[in-house]
């Protein structure tokens, strides 16, 4: 139902926060791959904007707080939440196909 849909589209905005915080971390800030991906969301689910916006940034404190600098683990994190955030988002399109 909507909740569930809702949860799953702001477990995807907390990935995307998290992943998007370590991609600008060890690829710099003109890469915004991420947050791109999010503003997609948005446009496509507006009524869930203000909560994807919550959890995006609250991913992306949770990332900071964790790593300050760019090391291995830190970009093998943003693979992890990258493959997380493509299971989540398969969920998605997979039940709002239905």
């Amino acid at each position: 139902g909507d909740a569930w849909y809702g949860d799953q589209l702001s477990q995807l905005g907390q990935i995307l926060g998290g992943a998007h915080y370590l991609r600008i971390l060890c690829q710099g800030r003109s890469d915004q791959r991420w947050r791109d991906y999010a503003r997609g969301v948005i446009d496509r689910e507006p009524n869930y904007h203000d909560q994807v916006v919550e959890a995006f940034n609250r991913g992306y404190r949770d990332q900071e707080a964790r790593f300050p600098v760019c090391d291995r683990t830190a970009s093998q994190t943003e693979t992890e939440l990258r493959a997380q955030g493509m299971r989540v988002a398969g969920g998605l399109s997979a039940r709002h196909g239905e």
